[in-house]
């Protein structure tokens, strides 16, 4: 059983390596229509970053975290990262991150660049549940506020960029 485990996990890291992290369950690009009125917004080199979470979650229950990247730009524009993920989505109880099932995200390490055309919107949706993923298993996770954080690790136009959106959300019995 041990052997299958290890398997199963070098295999689903090393698919990871070759498509990215958008390619593993609960990754999402997603197409849906988004009202950006909505959103916890930051700008960075005149791309904006859009962070939707839900103000109130039931403990226990599962959740969607989305981010948008904006090019209001009349030019495509590229961004490099360190890994294979465009943005990474975390979740803090105070200081503390919390690994809440879906927000551990691990990233392929490969230098990748993510394209943003003229206009558009790239999006990525996370599928969060609000327990605690221990390596005892699943518990629930404590009620009481929370902080959901998309941290950008970029370099674009030649400069490094590291910065973080966040929205606050409460886990409620």
């Amino acid at each position: 059983m041990r052997s299958f485990r290890l398997l199963s996990t070098v295999c689903l890291l090393f698919f990871g390596l070759l498509t990215g992290c958008d390619s593993f369950p609960g990754v999402e690009q997603d197409d849906a229509e988004i009202d950006l009125s909505n959103a916890t917004s930051t700008t960075v080199n005149g791309l904006g970053v859009h962070l939707f979470a839900p103000d109130t979650v039931a403990v226990a229950d599962s959740f969607a975290v989305q981010v948008a990247v904006s090019n209001p730009s009349n030019r495509d524009r590229a961004v490099t990262t360190p890994s294979a993920c465009l943005v990474r989505p975390s979740v803090f109880s105070a200081t503390e991150r919390v690994p809440l099932k879906g927000s551990m995200l691990l990233c392929a390490a490969a230098i990748t660049t993510h394209h943003i055309p003229a206009g558009e919107l790239v999006k990525r949706r996370f599928d969060l549940q609000a327990v605690l993923d221990t390596s005892e298993g699943e518990l629930p996770a404590s009620p009481g506020p929370y902080t959901v954080r998309a941290t950008l690790n970029w370099t674009l136009d030649g400069r490094s960029i590291e910065r973080s959106v966040q929205k606050k959300i409460v886990l409620r019995q």
